[in-house]
């Protein structure tokens, strides 16, 4: 990694990254006290990381409003003030717009599109005891992801989003696909304690952020923001490593525990060898057909649906 710049210092290489991982593992999961008054001062520390980050320009701008009144510039008084309204508004927009689900490129289902898959939704949802998603999507990935994500400036009541990919709801029975719905649910009422609920959740909240902010310039009113998380995001990950491990076990023992042990095991091997067939067989003979065909009439999920019994 080039390190040619003033800021690079905030950034963590992957072998740094192992490094403090092992060095956590080393010393300290033992006292479980200690550990999660850690994750606690490492969450506060984001939280008041960004607000200060984002806020310091906004307050820069409110001292100079009161300050030059006692020197009679009034005009620039008032043209402190007024940038300073215009830039929290700014931040504010901005910083909804970052947090917001990230849906581009995903289809929005609607119960009635497909009452079968809401019906078997709920009835995990009920068995699980968890929160119904206020939104359900459709992807193109080999994935299925539960999300919450948090209230406007981190305040605010939480909304869920279940994002179930098109791969996976062709190539698992209804049953396996109801176990990778459990698992999800798992992370978010399995957790050890809710702080670990929360970590979990924040870990993939700081990475949309952080991702959000690598498109603003380091000189901008937002630069700071961005310069923290930098920091902040990396060594975060790498604090909260070991109860993100603890979470997925957490959550494949609720699943068991709500489908069954023989169903979890059935569709760990149907994923992975799904996954294996779609990246070694079923993607490679499309792309070859597209490279040599003239017309764009492929319908390769049509396609998939028709060769699913392959796959297991």
């Amino acid at each position: 990694m080039k390190r040619n710049a003033w800021w690079a210092v905030a950034l963590m290489t992957k072998h740094q990254f192992i490094e403090r991982i092992k060095h956590l593992e080393r010393g300290g999961a033992a006292n479980e006290r200690q550990a999660r008054w850690r994750l606690l001062a490492w969450l506060v520390l984001g939280y008041v990381g960004v607000l200060l980050a984002c806020g310091v320009p906004v307050l820069m701008l409110l001292t100079l409003a009161f300050v030059l009144p006692y020197f009679e510039l009034w005009v620039w008084a008032l043209l402190s003030l007024g940038l300073s309204v215009v830039y929290t508004y700014r931040i504010c927009n901005w910083l909804r717009d970052a947090l917001h689900p990230q849906n581009e490129g995903y289809r929005h289902l609607h119960a009635g599109d497909a009452p079968a898959l809401f019906d078997l939704i709920e009835s995990v949802r009920s068995r699980a005891n968890g929160p119904f998603p206020q939104a359900v999507f459709i992807s193109e990935k080999m994935d299925v992801t539960l999300t919450r994500y948090p209230g406007w400036m981190f305040i605010g009541r939480s909304s869920y989003q279940l994002v179930l990919g098109l791969p996976m709801l062709q190539t698992l029975t209804r049953t396996q696909l109801a176990t990778v719905i459990a698992h999800e649910y798992g992370h978010l009422v399995a957790a050890k304690t809710p702080l670990y609920a929360h970590v979990y959740a924040m870990r993939r909240t700081w990475r949309q952020l952080a991702g959000a902010f690598r498109g603003r310039s380091f000189w901008s009113i937002l630069g700071g923001a961005r310069i923290f998380l930098n920091w902040y995001v990396p060594r975060f990950d790498a604090e909260t490593f070991a109860s993100a491990r603890d979470g997925e076990y957490r959550a494949d023992a609720f699943s068991a525990e709500l489908m069954g042990r023989e169903s979890v095991v059935q569709t760990l091997y149907a994923v992975k060898v799904a996954a294996r067939y779609l990246n070694r067989v079923f993607w490679p003979v499309v792309y070859a057909g597209a490279l040599h065909s003239e017309s764009c009439s492929g319908q390769p999920y049509v396609q998939l649906a028709g060769s699913a019994a392959n796959c297991t």
